[in-house]
């Protein structure tokens, strides 16, 4: 196995199951089987993400009805805050957007192509897409979360989009094409060092990254491991103070 999801056969089978049948997708963000790996942040990380976001990028607030509509599908637990009712996970979604920007700049963010490893049901690039112009957003992720990905986004409404699924030379595939941005929000933290090496070789050609990380496993690179294999000088922040005290944020 090359990542700690790959264990997770009711996941896989969950994400399956809500890309096929209409009941189960429009109900999949409170399954507490998907929760178990997505969808969990809660309220009080949910305001915590919204006032940084606010704080970073004031201009995102006048955004916040377009990023609601990530809401209206898959049933989310919301939460009612005095700004409007809103899943934890979308502010947490818009907290990233505000991170690239002052990263970034939105200048570097015009007309980029997106990679983005581990992307979940597709949520934050959703979010990224109502604010950046995106030329191209792919996804690589395990074949049952790329199904359930695809179902989503194109349903969304957003095209110029490329799905791949997870294989033993998924580093050779990406190679064929070329990305601007590579992003992940936690899931290549949790692949394992092996895989994690094959990526970072791909990086060397990546001008842009941002990897928020945790540390669950003792097979996954460590804080210093990751940063001294990032073929780039490395900014390292803290995540928000309600998450776990170990998670870090990489940017190059």
């Amino acid at each position: 196995m090359s990542s700690i999801v790959d264990s997770y056969n009711d996941f896989r089978d969950l994400c399956n199951q809500a890309s096929k049948d209409e009941e189960v997708f429009n109900n999949f963000k409170r399954s507490s089987v998907y929760r178990r790996v997505l969808e969990h942040a809660n309220k009080i990380q949910g305001k915590e993400h919204y006032e940084i976001s606010l704080k970073q990028c004031p201009e995102l607030e006048e955004f916040l009805p377009k990023f609601k509509k990530n809401d209206t599908f898959g049933n989310p637990i919301v939460e009612d805050y005095k700004f409007g009712v809103f899943s934890p996970t979308t502010l947490q979604y818009m907290k990233v957007l505000s991170d690239l920007l002052i990263a970034f700049g939105k200048d570097k963010l015009r007309d980029i192509r997106i990679l983005e490893i581990g992307g979940g049901y597709g949520g934050q690039s959703c979010i990224l897409r109502e604010y950046l112009d995106i030329k191209k957003y792919t996804f690589v992720d395990l074949p049952e979360a790329i199904s359930l990905t695809k179902k989503y986004v194109e349903g969304y409404g957003y095209s110029n989009n490329k799905f791949i699924n997870h294989s033993d030379n998924i580093v050779e595939i990406l190679k064929e094409d070329y990305y601007d941005l590579v992003i992940s929000n936690y899931a290549f933290s949790e692949l394992f060092k092996d895989l994690q090496k094959e990526y970072m070789s791909l990086f060397e050609n990546i001008k842009m990254g941002y990897l928020t990380c945790n540390q669950i496993s003792y097979n996954c690179f460590s804080k210093e491991e990751m940063i001294k294999n990032i073929p780039f000088d490395v900014n390292i922040c803290s995540d928000i103070s309600t998450e776990n005290q170990d998670n870090y944020i990489l940017t190059w």
